[in-house]
């Protein structure tokens, strides 16, 4: 048996809030109901599903904003991680996500450890680029420079 709902969150592999979709009726009883994340389709549920999408257009809009302006504050840092390295410059250890994220508290910048975009640990002297994704549409990236802590 299947049953026709609008959804009322976004739920991957299925759609966004406001797309009309058809499930088992199973799935839309026992998951997507008793979590908000769908209900009946009827003119309330589509006038609740507008004043919805007002409040997180806001929310959005918000968080944007505010993403802009930590992104703005990131744009101009100078971090710096001295770590431990052998004679010939091979580091002890490398440096991982919560490294970075004490260095640019020290530097009293805030940031979760999920919005960095690292695709492995640095294991090397230098200066990288940090990528950093605030939010899905507001991307941008710092220097960060690793030294040997002897320097």
């Amino acid at each position: 048996m299947s049953k026709e709902i609008i959804l009322l969150k976004d739920v991957e592999h299925l759609g966004e809030a406001g797309d009309i979709v058809v499930v088992a009726d199973g799935y839309a009883r026992n998951y997507l109901f008793p979590k908000g994340y769908a209900d009946v389709v009827s003119e309330t549920t589509k006038r609740k599903l507008v004043k919805i999408q007002k409040i997180n257009a806001i929310e959005k809009e918000a968080d944007i904003s505010t993403a802009t302006v930590l992104l703005s504050q990131l744009a101009g840092v100078q971090c710096t991680i001295a770590v431990k390295v052998t004679e010939d410059d091979k580091m002890y250890g490398s440096v991982t996500e919560e490294d970075i994220i004490s260095a640019l508290n020290d530097l009293e910048i805030e940031l979760p450890k999920n919005v960095l975009v690292l695709e492995e640990h640095i294991k090397e002297l230098g200066v990288f680029d940090i990528a950093v994704k605030l939010h899905p549409e507001v991307l941008g990236s710092f220097k960060l420079w690793v030294v040997n802590e002897e320097s």
